[in-house]
C-alpha cells in the first residue's frame, strides 16, 4: 500500500514546496522534479521557440508552461502518461503541439488562452482515445494523425 501511494505522488500533477525546492533546471531554465519523471515548470520568460520535453518525463505538472508567451512548439515524448490541468493556459504564441504516446491522460483546459494554436498532431491509433480527452473545438479545428 506504501508502495502504491509513493507510486501515485510521484506521478501527482501537483507541485509540492519540496518538488519547488529540490527542483532541478535544464539549461533553458525549464524545472524538472529531482528524479526527472515530472516537469514542474518553465521559467515564462523562456526565450526558446520550440521546447522539446525531457524522454524519461512521465507527468507534465499543472500550469507548467503558463504563460511561456515566446513558446511556438512543444514536443512531448512517449515517455508522458499525463499532462497536467492547464499545462500550456495562455501560451499566447503556442501554434503546434505534439503528443507522441496514445497513453497520455489530458487535464482539462490544457490549451486555454493559446489563441494562436494551430495544429495538435497525434499517433495514428490513437484517435478514439484523444477524442475522448479534448473537446470537440479542438478535435475538429486542430487534430492532426501522424
Amino acid at each position: 500500500m506504501h508502495q502504491i501511494m509513493e507510486q501515485e505522488e510521484m506521478l501527482s500533477t501537483k507541485v509540492s514546496e519540496d518538488d519547488s525546492e529540490n527542483g532541478v533546471a535544464d539549461e533553458y531554465g525549464v524545472v524538472y522534479s529531482k528524479d526527472g519523471k515530472r516537469l514542474l515548470r518553465c521559467n515564462d520568460e523562456l526565450k526558446l521557440k520550440t521546447y522539446i520535453v525531457k524522454d524519461g518525463t512521465k507527468v507534465i505538472c499543472y500550469e507548467a508552461f503558463c504563460c511561456c508567451l515566446n513558446l511556438q512548439q512543444i514536443i512531448i515524448p512517449n515517455s508522458v502518461i499525463n499532462i497536467g490541468q492547464e499545462a500550456f493556459v495562455v501560451c499566447d504564441s503556442l501554434e503546434q503541439i505534439t503528443i507522441s504516446n496514445s497513453s497520455t491522460v489530458i487535464g482539462k483546459w490544457p490549451f486555454y488562452g493559446c489563441d494562436s494554436l494551430k495544429k495538435i498532431i497525434i499517433p495514428e491509433g490513437s484517435e478514439d482515445h484523444f477524442k475522448q480527452m479534448l473537446s470537440d473545438e479542438f478535435w475538429d479545428k486542430l487534430v492532426t494523425i501522424k
